[in-house]
């Protein structure tokens, strides 16, 4: 009974942290979307809706954020030295978007705010918003690195970055979004294959069965993209970023990043 009562309390706090922790996201996802108003107008020739501010303070406060993306870089390149060459995989152009008119380069990353970006990418391709919710990589496919015009127009002042997520609470959304909201068909065949009661707990320890006939490696992972490794769909470990972002602070990130690329 006390362990019974100690699962149901940690039940309780995982929900609870979710919660606030969706919350936390969804409030800084929509000042990101303002702060992408102003990059967009400024990268499409629209100069009247500046960042506010001083040179001084924006060179700054750029200084400050450039070297924490310095530190962050290091740390990646520490833990992928750590793992070596199971976690060296190359790049896969599905996961690559090149937009020509910013010479800008994105790797896209399932529940790490990618429906953000991918949204940003295509106004800065097409010059005008995306107005439906949700937008799919069918929209995009032109600008992805399978296009062979995309890859040959990539050179040294191409400003590439990628958005990552703290792996538990990229972990929890996949879970609520594909097990509770849509539910999934195929992620829940392949959880009652395990087990019949669908819970977080549940939903970790399958992945980690599956991971036998789904991800015996890094290069050959075969997860839902909502939960596959970032070594597996952005190369961490194989290709250098000019920025990595953090969901928690992009809204910061993307206007920097939005600096860097002019």
């Amino acid at each position: 009974w006390t362990l019974i009562k100690i699962y149901i309390i940690i039940v309780l706090l995982l929900l609870i942290m979710y919660m606030c922790n969706e919350y936390y996201i969804n409030i800084s996802l929509l000042k990101s979307m303002k702060s992408l108003n102003v990059w967009t107008n400024q990268m499409l020739g629209d100069n009247s809706k500046g960042i506010e501010g001083s040179r001084q303070q924006e060179d700054n406060e750029f200084q400050v954020w450039w070297k924490g993306q310095k530190n962050l870089k290091k740390n990646i390149k520490e833990i992928c030295a750590k793992y070596g060459e199971q976690v060296n995989v190359g790049i896969n152009p599905f996961w690559f978007i090149y937009i020509k008119k910013a010479n800008l380069l994105n790797c896209y990353i399932s529940k790490a705010g990618s429906n953000t970006v991918k949204k940003l990418l295509f106004q800065l391709d097409r010059g005008h918003s995306y107005e439906e919710d949700i937008i799919h990589m069918s929209k995009l496919h032109n600008l992805t690195l399978k296009n062979a015009s995309n890859k040959n127009n990539i050179n040294s002042s191409t400003v590439s970055f990628t958005i990552v997520r703290h792996p538990f609470e990229r972990l929890v959304s996949a879970f609520q979004d594909t097990m509770i909201d849509r539910k999934s068909p195929t992620e829940l065949k392949h959880l009652k294959r395990y087990f019949d009661e669908i819970t977080f707990s549940k939903f970790v320890k399958h992945i980690l069965l599956d991971r036998r006939e789904r991800c015996r490696t890094m290069a050959e992972c075969h997860f839902n993209h909502h939960w596959l490794p970032y070594v597996t769909s952005c190369s961490l470990c194989t290709f250098e970023y000019t920025a990595v972002g953090r969901l928690e602070n992009m809204q910061e990130d993307l206007r920097f990043i939005g600096q860097m690329a002019g």
